[in-house]
């Protein structure tokens, strides 16, 4: 039974079309075709005791400015703790 591990994912959205919601754009309201982009996690777990888990994850690692619909931007690098209890 290991008391740490570490989880790296990586995800990769391919091409598609969608609406362009940016209003200052000329093709607001049309479909417009988006490129692939990849995503990148980790999250290291530690657990003290069998009942309990801490830990540390980092969202998006290469901090890439990416948006699933045109104008509605995702958000970067981002940081998370926590601690999760089972019963």
């Amino acid at each position: 039974d290991r008391k740490a591990d570490l989880q790296f994912t990586a995800v990769y959205h391919g091409r598609q079309e969608v609406q362009d919601w940016d209003w200052m754009s000329p093709d607001y309201g049309k479909a417009v075709g988006k490129g692939g982009f990849g995503l990148y996690f980790a999250r290291l777990n530690y657990r003290p005791c069998r009942r309990l888990n801490v830990f540390f994850a980092v969202d998006n690692l290469a901090d890439r400015s990416y948006s699933y619909v045109d104008g509605y931007p995702m958000p970067g690098r981002t940081f998370r703790i926590g601690l999760e209890g089972r019963y």
